[in-house]
């Protein structure tokens, strides 16, 4: 089987859909001898201006690998906004030059983007994913939101993002100083503006602790909001930091925190839930999908700065909590969010296409010659 992923940036984005290919094209490897992956990045690795050629350079490519027998499958990655308009030209593409299209939602802001359209537009967003053989959502959340809005119930799959194991690692119980991580592009959508106010709270001051604040975005700012009320020498932004430093960064500390307003399903609180983290993070978008308040992970609102200051007090003071939850959250990440389980629910999907895939190669090989 052909299978072309098509996102942001490729297998090297940097956000989560970059790194969802990268972990698929490795399971793929490992574990699926039968599947031919490459990767169309529809974006370019320099946004910005050069966006605009580097989808057009996308565009090519799709007709190219569909119409020269490089392609069974499309498997194309949508965020919201231009995102969905870019992949909406790019699936129909793919349907005219006679491929099958899997289309994967992954927006953190999906459900506001398409709430906001003029209906004549929504309209057409919803028929342009009716186009798609299948039509892929990554939380439950958002396989209910596809029903509803009124994607072919036949058509919708829900399969959980995955990431790889990079091992539990066990813990100092009682560590002199409690390491906070916190991984994500700095900003609202994260809730670095809440992750600031919490840390500088009354209730933390007085406790030990140090905080590392990864990613990119408004690094700068941030570094000096945190210098500003006090806490340069207590919490670290080393701004965007690769996958050898993040897996670094996770074995290190003792809880993670991801306070977000808006999400997908976040491959960062996988990879922490592997580990073996304590987590505290908001219920929003898929991520009740994998922590549940005091059984997997610690909840607070989105937005609610004294219960996230309260659930981080409460976990850097209680060790044998952080320990029950890293240990359930580890059991849940082996259930449900290991790559080795989810990937073969993926190539299952891929195999299910397949038939009518193979079918029209003749058809497409006869009209050639």
């Amino acid at each position: 089987m052909k299978i072309v992923h098509i996102g942001p940036g490729g297998a090297s984005g940097r956000g989560g859909i970059g790194r969802y290919i990268a972990y698929v094209s490795a399971a793929a490897k490992d574990h699926a001898p039968d599947l031919d992956i490459a990767v169309i990045d529809s974006y370019g690795r320099g946004g910005g201006w050069a966006m605009p050629f580097a989808f057009l350079l996308a565009c090519f490519k799709t007709i190219g690998v569909c119409l020269t027998g490089k392609a069974d499958i499309l498997h194309i990655h949508m965020s919201h906004r231009g995102s969905a308009l870019r992949k909406g030209v790019l699936l129909w593409l793919g349907c005219v030059c006679g491929a099958r299209v899997v289309m994967h939602i992954h927006g953190s802001r999906f459900q506001q983007f398409t709430d906001r359209l003029p209906s004549f537009a929504r309209r057409l967003l919803i028929a342009t994913l009716n186009r798609a053989d299948r039509i892929v959502v990554i939380a439950s959340v958002w396989e209910r939101y596809a029903l509803s809005l009124g994607l072919a119930r036949d058509k919708v799959v829900l399969l959980h993002n995955g990431v790889p194991d990079a091992g539990f690692v066990a813990r100092n119980p009682n560590p002199e100083t409690v390491k906070l991580l916190c991984l994500g592009e700095l900003g609202e959508r994260k809730g670095t503006r809440d992750l600031l106010a919490a840390l500088s709270s009354p209730q933390l001051r007085p406790l030990s602790w140090r905080a590392v604040i990864a990613g990119n975005g408004a690094v700068a700012e941030y570094r000096g909001a945190f210098a500003a009320v006090g806490l340069g020498d207590h919490v670290s932004l080393p701004g965007w930091v690769d996958t050898a430093a993040v897996r670094k960064l996770l074995a290190d500390a003792d809880i993670f925190l991801l306070p977000s307003h808006h999400e997908g399903l976040p491959l960062a609180i996988l990879e922490a839930l592997a580990a073996g983290l304590a987590v505290i993070s908001t219920p929003v978008g898929g991520i009740p999908d994998a922590i549940i308040d005091g059984e997997t992970g610690l909840l607070a609102a989105a937005g609610d700065q004294t219960a996230l200051a309260q659930a981080i007090a409460r976990l850097i003071g209680d060790p044998a909590l952080r320990a029950e939850l890293a240990h359930r959250g580890r059991a849940c990440f082996e259930r449900s969010f290991d790559v080795r389980v989810t990937f073969p629910r993926l190539h299952a999907l891929y195999q299910d296409l397949m038939p009518r895939s193979a079918a029209r190669a003749p058809r497409l090989q006869a009209t050639k010659g």
